[in-house]
Order: C-alpha cells, then sequence, then structure tokens
C-alpha cells in the first residue's frame, strides 16, 4: 500500500489514546462509532514501556516497544490525534 502525501485526506475509524496500568504506559486503539475523514499532518514515533518511580529521581519512562503513528487533524476546530499507519486512503 502506498503511504499517503502531506496535507491528503484519509479515511480513519480509530485514534491512539495512551492507556496507563500500574508500572506500564501504552498506545492503544480507542474505535469511533463510524470512519471519518482526517487530513495528514505527520509522522510520529511513539513509544510503549514501564514507568518507574524513585523518591530521589521521580518518574522515569523506559522505552520497551517504539511504534510509528500518523498525526491526523479533522478540521480547524479538533486537536490533532495519533492513528496506526495503513488506513485505507482516498
Amino acid at each position: 500500500m502506498n503511504e499517503p502525501k502531506l496535507g491528503e485526506w484519509i479515511t480513519v475509524d480509530h485514534k491512539l489514546r495512551r492507556t496507563h496500568s500500574q508500572n506500564y504506559a501504552k498506545w492503544v486503539p480507542q474505535m469511533f462509532r463510524e470512519p471519518v475523514k482526517a487530513m495528514l499532518i505527520g509522522k510520529r514515533t511513539l513509544g510503549n514501556g514501564e514507568i518507574r518511580y524513585s523518591y530521589e529521581d521521580g518518574v522515569e519512562f523506559r522505552r520497551k516497544e517504539s511504534i510509528t503513528a500518523w498525526l491526523v487533524v479533522m478540521n480547524t476546530r479538533n486537536k490533532p490525534f495519533y492513528v496506526m499507519p495503513g488506513e485505507p486512503h482516498e
């Protein structure tokens, strides 16, 4: 599949949301009720990994896995959000 170009409109059916368990942070898809059109505005590398708390050092994040995500926006009134690459586009 060809990767869409910046500024191209694509159809997406989810957004990525960061979830936290006790000691782990992970990006997971949150599905929309129906697919929406969004414009591709960037590409990012996101990290899943461990969160460690220390009295002396504070909070420390250790990346265990990297994922590539597309940064998209639906219109000028909503903030951008991440989606997994590979969505069908027009």
